[in-house]
């Protein structure tokens, strides 16, 4: 009969990468505390994202205490009870899955405008976000079905369900990613001013989505590699704390951001469209050129400006 895995070799790899969710946890709670001061200015709706992801931070990180306490103090010295699922961890993974939901939507609203409204691309993100989450309740499904990690590990149904969950996050993560480098990369104008903020936008999506892809893409080869290891349940925690922290991020780097775009589009709005058109029989071509400029550059900068709005 082989021997039970030690207590290291289950809950070590998780143990680890919960602590790192908690040190996350308390930037997000930073961020959030920043965001709340920056925040009077912003529409209602996003006000109220930002509240529903700071609660499911907090009721996230409540459900990791409650599964700390139940392995350190209510099992303690009790080998065999480790492989229970418990339900803390199964409600802490729909925490996760809602709240990646509420950001990635967040995000393509922003691929939705910056697209001109691309419907067909809108569709695509969000269908590959639906599976992902549906595969995500099926995965918790199976934790109370089975109860039992031993079982979660080598039945073949959650294998595909968590394989699919984490391989269509990552594609859709991916997807994210290009797409709104692109459109940014797209909106650059010859002002430096505006390039400046969208190299730095550019900079952030880049980094924070391939931050996500390799988070989910390390979860499905250490399930593979590791099958007696909690690790990837740890890596799957940690994938909450990643979202909340990018989009807390993405809220507070506004702040830096505005005084370098508005000095630009506020000095393009002084001259609408309707003024230049009048004006150009009257100046001569280096002028109207300069208008057209100023024009073409006021609408490139509001994309930038809705972004960071």
């Amino acid at each position: 009969m082989a021997a039970h895995p030690s207590i290291a070799e289950v809950q070590a790899g998780y143990f680890y990468t919960n602590i790192i969710s908690m040190v996350l946890f308390g930037v997000s709670c930073a961020q959030a505390y920043i965001y709340a001061f920056n925040s009077q200015k912003d529409p209602l709706h996003v006000r109220l994202v930002a509240a529903t992801v700071m609660f499911l931070e907090l009721l996230h990180t409540a459900l990791l205490v409650h599964n700390f306490y139940t392995v350190l103090i209510t099992i303690s010295g009790n080998p065999t009870a480790f492989d229970h699922i418990f339900w803390s961890t199964a409600i802490s993974i729909v925490c996760e899955a809602l709240l990646i939901v509420i950001v990635n939507g967040f995000y393509m609203r922003r691929v939705y405008i910056l697209s001109n409204r691309n419907l067909f691309l809108l569709i695509v993100l969000a269908v590959l976000l639906f599976c992902r989450t549906a595969f995500t309740i099926a995965s918790v499904t199976l934790m109370f079905v089975l109860e039992d990690w031993s079982k979660f590990r080598t039945d073949t149904g959650p294998k595909y369900t968590l394989g699919m969950s984490l391989g269509l996050l990552a594609a859709n993560d991916f997807a994210m990613t290009v797409t709104l480098t692109f459109f940014l990369y797209r909106s650059r104008t010859g002002f430096k001013r505006t390039n400046h903020v969208l190299n730095t936008l550019i900079a952030y999506v880049v980094n924070t989505g391939c931050v996500t892809v390799i988070c989910s893409v390390l979860v499905i080869v250490v399930f593979k590699a590791l099958p007696q290891s909690m690790f990837f349940g740890g890596l799957v925690q940690l994938a909450s704390k990643l979202y909340a922290n990018s989009f807390f991020g993405m809220m507070n780097m506004r702040t830096l951001l505005r005084p370098h775009l508005q000095a630009t589009t506020n000095t393009a709005s002084l001259f609408p469209s309707g003024v230049f058109q009048a004006r150009s029989t009257n100046t001569d071509s280096s002028d109207g050129f300069r208008e057209a400029s100023k024009i073409e550059h006021a609408g490139d900068s509001s994309k930038a400006q809705f972004v960071i709005a």
